[in-house]
């Protein structure tokens, strides 16, 4: 596992300990996956991680949190789509240019449906 996947793991984890009782909890995380281009982890890929530390269970609570959340029930690791590999560097564009979302979108120009 990458830096990059092992620092989001560990955030899925801490979300889920710390806060998966509250509704916003869902959200946050449904909201940072929606903002990288990062592949989605699938419960192989949990299990392995955790299967030494946490209760077959637990593990299968985790993830059920976090797939409901992201609205993903991957089977295996693969890319994002084109269109969720799109949204992060857009942002980060407009971000650079100083406009924000959803004002810097409709500076695009992009039309409608």
């Amino acid at each position: 596992m990458s830096p990059r996947r092992f620092y989001f793991f560990m955030q899925l984890i801490f979300i889920f300990f710390r806060s998966r009782s509250l509704p916003s909890a869902s959200e946050c995380l449904r909201l940072v996956w929606n903002s990288i281009p990062d592949a989605f982890f699938t419960f192989e890929e949990i299990e392995m991680a955790l299967q030494a530390d946490l209760s077959s269970e637990t593990i299968r609570e985790l993830y059920k949190f976090y797939s409901d959340s992201v609205g993903a029930d991957p089977v295996f690791v693969e890319p994002r789509s084109l269109k969720q590999l799109s949204r992060p560097a857009v942002r980060r564009i407009l971000c650079e240019r100083g406009h924000w979302i959803p004002d810097g979108i409709k500076l695009l120009d992009v039309p409608k449906g």
